[in-house]
């Protein structure tokens, strides 16, 4: 098990990112809201799935300005949905960080170089891919999603895929979108996360008559959290738009009744999640 400590931010978040490089025995990482993560090990840092255009939907404002040079080593997006492969938001990335690549969906291939992304700075990715980042820094392991359903190109490239982003001696499990589907426990037992990123506003009819794709619901996250032998549960997919979110309260709730074997940390922003070994 992992110890995970948090620390708010004392001025932006750009600052804190800026000046956490730090111990390489920790992992650093900061929410982004909806689906979105930087995760920073020594001079290694990644951003996962960042969702940072404003838009007059949002019920967030973005985490930061995507201009802002960070020194990204890598961002990773699941599928492309405007939260996850943002438009407006992955060319400014590239551009503020010269050194990043992008590792996406072999299916969301044409799809970002028509964003203007530099093929040389592409890492398309299909299930069972491992993909060495940062010098060997970082590893990713790829998997597929199921949004709702596991939904491939015509070359068998799957539409979401999931990360198991290997740094620091930690290992991180990101899902992007999904809901349970037959074999995923197993393959997270053999990938051995100890912390999970997983959606937790659910699905419904309602959602569904509105154009929303569903995601795990709280319990389910759990129940594979608990499956798979992760340790550490972090929801995410709420409080961005009013449709199609589930109320932070609940989710805390639901964190307290969780067995001991699973604890939760229901993320804020403009907080640094501190991860190591517990010793």
């Amino acid at each position: 098990m992992i110890a995970i400590k948090a620390q708010r931010c004392d001025g932006s978040l750009v600052d804190d990112v800026r000046q956490a490089p730090g111990a390489t025995d920790r992992v650093r990482m900061w929410w982004l809201g909806q689906a979105g993560f930087l995760v920073r090990s020594g001079g290694f840092l990644c951003a996962i799935d960042p969702y940072l255009s404003g838009q007059p939907r949002r019920l967030m404002p973005p985490a930061f300005d995507p201009g802002e040079p960070l020194g990204l080593a890598a961002v990773l997006c699941s599928h492309d949905h405007i939260d996850h492969i943002d438009p407006g938001a992955l060319p400014a990335l590239a551009e503020a960080n010269p050194g990043c690549v992008f590792v996406v969906p072999a299916a969301a291939r044409e799809r970002v170089l028509k964003l203007g992304l530099p093929e040389d700075r592409l890492r398309p990715a299909r299930d069972g891919d491992r993909i060495e980042l940062g010098g060997g820094a970082a590893v990713v392991h790829v998997l597929p999603s199921a949004h709702e359903a596991l939904e491939t190109d015509a070359t068998g490239a799957h539409r979401a895929l999931g990360f198991v982003l290997e740094l620091g001696g930690l290992r991180i499990y990101h899902s992007g979108d999904c809901v349970p589907y037959e074999g995923l426990a197993a393959r997270l037992a053999v990938l051995r996360p100890d912390v999970a990123l997983l959606p937790a506003n659910g699905r419904d009819e309602e959602r569904h008559r509105q154009g929303y794709l569903g995601n795990f619901s709280f319990a389910e996250a759990a129940e594979l959290c608990l499956a798979s032998g992760i340790g550490w549960l972090v929801p995410h997919h709420f409080g961005m738009f009013a449709g199609n979110t589930v109320p932070r309260e609940e989710l805390e709730r639901a964190a307290a009744a969780l067995p001991e074997q699973l604890r939760c940390l229901v993320p804020e922003m403009g907080v640094k999640y501190e991860m190591e070994a517990a010793r």
